[in-house]
């Protein structure tokens, strides 16, 4: 790239919101990284979705994948009790929808997930029974098979296949309206351009 014919205050601009993206996600897998280790600590099972997890996996770096807002993890269904209850004790509360029974039974039966947020810096925390709400997905079992682990700081952390994580990331690409997001996309080239002929197609 030329980057001597971009106006120094673009770049500037460039180099802060990168700076800016890359806080946020270290944050993100700071409080991570606490939450699976208590969650190991008491035999609760959980993959973490998209996030820092991928921004590492795919990427290799934090800030080359663009920051959430929330940390998704998927758990085993008779385990909702007890992931709810050891986020309570680590200081997290269901949000509005969560604590409401009518929201909470509606998103449970047709988005499959209940979220919950840490008041002290407004962290969300969305369990999901299911990877992807209202379409249809390959049985979860063969999801919950296919598992291996990833070093994320030595801490060991369950990640699904290669092939299922294409999967997943097909499903969130799906747009709930008309358009798709650029990003869903180019996790998907990324995997693809990086693990393609060793896919199972």
């Amino acid at each position: 790239m030329k980057l001597e014919n971009i106006p120094h205050d673009f770049l500037a601009k460039l180099k802060s919101l990168y700076l800016v993206n890359l806080k946020i996600n270290l944050k993100l897998e700071k409080e991570l990284l606490n939450i699976i280790h208590y969650f190991k600590e008491n035999d609760i099972t959980i993959i973490p979705l998209k996030g820092p997890v991928l921004a590492r996996f795919l990427y290799g770096d934090l800030s080359l994948r663009g920051r959430s807002g929330d940390l998704d993890l998927l758990i085993k269904k008779e385990q909702l009790k007890e992931a709810e209850e050891a986020l309570g004790k680590i200081g997290f509360n269901p949000n509005r929808e969560s604590a409401d029974i009518f929201w909470r039974s509606f998103n449970l039966k047709y988005y499959r997930e209940i979220g919950f947020i840490r008041s002290t810096n407004r962290l969300l925390v969305e369990l999901h029974l299911d990877l992807r709400g209202l379409f249809s997905y390959p049985p979860l079992e063969d999801f919950w098979s296919g598992l291996r682990e990833f070093d994320l700081d030595g801490e060991r952390i369950l990640m699904p296949s290669n092939e299922d994580l294409l999967t997943y990331l097909c499903l969130v690409a799906m747009p709930l309206t008309e358009f798709i997001e650029l990003r869903y996309l180019y996790d998907i080239h990324t995997l693809i351009s990086k693990f393609g002929k060793d896919l199972n197609w």
